[in-house]
């Protein structure tokens, strides 16, 4: 039965991956759209390929099955299958470098780059509990102890600097999305400090690239004179502060702005 059954999820996962290989990896073209639902309709299977993963884990691999002999197509099986959905990680990844390609950085997309790493991560120790003959408990401990560290590494960056930064540098190929930049946190504020002659250029640009970037984008926003409030604000915000809510990204874009 555990053999039929990985067989099949085999099968199943082959044809999604082969879907992605010959669609996503090597054949995409950008119509002009939105890639949202592309995303998502990637994270999605992917999510629900690592739950059926957890579950089949626990309950085939927690047994005796691993400790039989004459077992080696089981655990072929059981490896061509994490292996495919390595594959899916990968393809999500692309789906979501395409995303960030066109529509550039945000915090959703920054962090589908974490959970595919812990995924990889998960995929990984369970190739090696096969091998190493290792019980459940090793594997609940070394991916709670990977969840955790990547959730600390996650959170050394000023990624409202990043996202800022990032989308401003590449507003020739990538949507710049005023509305989502203009409510930054003050860190940001730094990056985001274009005068409206610079600010007229990207317009310009983005309403050549992209046909939705039109009035609806820009209407009722004036981005200059915004930044501009948000910054008399964050000056007075700072200056009455006390050390204990110093923070470095606010100190730095502080002393950018002001100093």
């Amino acid at each position: 039965m555990a053999i039929f059954l990985f067989f099949i999820l085999n099968l199943m996962i082959f044809w999604l991956n082969y879907l992605d290989i010959s669609h996503i990896w090597f054949n995409f073209q950008w119509d002009g759209g939105y890639l949202k639902e592309m995303v998502h309709e990637g994270t999605y299977l992917l999510i629900v390929a690592i739950l059926i993963s957890i579950a089949v884990s626990v309950y085939y691999l927690n047994s005796n099955i691993l400790f039989m002999k004459d077992n080696r197509l089981f655990k072929t099986l059981v490896i061509v299958w994490l292996i495919q959905n390595a594959i899916m990680i990968a393809s999500v990844s692309i789906r979501n470098s395409y995303y960030i390609e066109y529509f550039a950085l945000a915090y959703k997309r920054i962090f589908v780059y974490f959970f595919l790493a812990m995924c990889l991560i998960g995929l990984a120790s369970i190739i090696y509990m096969i091998y190493r003959r290792k019980s459940i408990a090793f594997l609940l401990s070394v991916n709670s102890i990977s969840v955790y560290l990547i959730i600390i590494l996650s959170a050394c960056f000023n990624w409202d600097g990043i996202i800022a930064r990032y989308n401003f540098a590449h507003y020739n190929q990538s949507f710049v999305h005023f509305n989502f930049l203009i409510d930054l946190n003050d860190s940001a504020l730094a990056d985001m400090n274009y005068t409206e002659d610079q600010l007229s250029q990207i317009k310009m640009v983005q309403s050549r690239k992209f046909s939705f970037s039109g009035d609806t984008e820009y209407a009722n926003l004036n981005f200059t004179e915004s930044i501009r409030k948000r910054k008399e604000q964050f000056k007075s915000r700072w200056e009455k502060s006390n050390f204990l809510e110093w923070n470095y990204p606010e100190s730095r874009a502080y002393q950018r702005l002001f100093d």
